[in-house]
């Protein structure tokens, strides 16, 4: 369980639940509430702080693009189509970005077809934004990270590594070019995924963090079979200055949906993916023994996520234990 999670449990100890919430803590993107047999509510709410005062975001636009995102990505990663959104949005006094915000929340509202239903507005010194989502799961029953079993493939909705590799940029200032970074949450993947996946979580906070949060639910591990350059982004294997590996383990991620899949499912969800031009991205396999399996070593549970949580936003000292732990 990682400090986030812990955090989580220590919070709602004691707190009621409801009967007819169908996940349990920790257990899937977003919150389940079964509303009518075969109908069920997804609701899931984050907040945008960090990436902001580290000066990971500092487009306008972006953060209004990731405002919205992060949160339609929680609703894709349950399989839900989306009913509409609130947001609240507290700014820096005097700051000029306002309306570039604005737009990009507009333009990830209008590119997730999801309606903003109401909000509030606050100044402080600091500006951040908390988004809640709803979205609605019908006729079949929902995503959870919990459900896979051995011998399941391991997949990814989409190449993976580019936000990891926009981080190492906008962090350290290394690149002659910064990457585009603009993630979209896979809502319609996510809706295919529910007849065919046993279980999925979105990479929001990077591939190796979000096997760490399957494993915690599951009780398994993840053998990775495909070589790095089939699974990352053709842009990082072309211009990385790093090991690969890195760009799977760092804490930022892509917000693509990681998912497993039992073996005689795999051609039917290719075939439906080709609906709509969509091929999955082969990684490898659940095995019954705990921990990240590589060609070359095994990081075991729990450790991507401690050596972010003991680094304490000391930037290089976690790049440099995450050096130590993969090359």
């Amino acid at each position: 369980m990682n400090r986030e999670q812990k955090d989580i449990v220590e919070l709602t100890l004691g707190m009621p639940r409801s009967e007819k919430q169908l996940n349990r803590l920790h257990e899937s993107d977003a919150e389940l509430i079964e509303q009518s047999p075969g109908k069920v509510l997804a609701i899931t709410t984050d907040t945008l702080i960090e990436e902001i005062e580290h000066g990971l975001y500092t487009d306008p636009h972006l953060i209004g693009w990731m405002a919205v995102t992060c949160c339609a990505s929680d609703l894709a990663a349950v399989g839900a189509s989306p009913l509409g959104m609130v947001i609240s949005a507290t700014f820096q006094k005097d700051y000029q970005g306002i309306q570039d915000i604005q737009k990009g929340i507009q333009e990830a509202l209008s590119s997730y077809s999801l309606p903003l239903l109401g909000g509030d507005t606050n100044y402080a010194k600091g500006m951040s934004f908390t988004g809640t989502a709803m979205g609605c799961v019908e006729n079949s029953p929902p995503l959870k990270r919990s459900g896979a079993k051995p011998g399941d493939i391991l997949a990814s909705t989409g190449f993976l590594g580019i936000g990891n590799l926009y981080a190492y940029q906008k962090l350290f200032g290394k690149g002659s070019e910064e990457v585009v970074y603009k993630p979209f949450a896979r809502l319609q993947e996510g809706q295919i995924l529910r007849s065919f996946a046993s279980s999925a979580i979105d990479s929001s906070d990077g591939f190796f963090s979000s096997l760490e949060d399957m494993m915690g639910v599951n009780g398994m591990g993840f053998l990775i079979e495909s070589e790095y350059e089939e699974i990352l982004y053709p842009l990082i294997v072309e211009k990385a200055a790093i090991p690969l590996p890195l760009f799977l383990a760092g804490h930022h991620g892509e917000y693509e949906l990681v998912f497993t899949v039992p073996q005689d499912h795999w051609h039917a969800l290719l075939e439906a993916g080709n609906h709509i031009g969509w091929r999955p991205k082969h990684i490898g396999r659940v095995v019954s023994t705990p921990g990240i399996h590589l060609k070359d070593r095994v990081l075991p549970f729990g450790i991507i996520r401690k050596t972010w949580n003991d680094a304490s936003d000391n930037f290089e000292a976690y790049f440099n234990r995450l050096i130590e732990l993969l090359v």
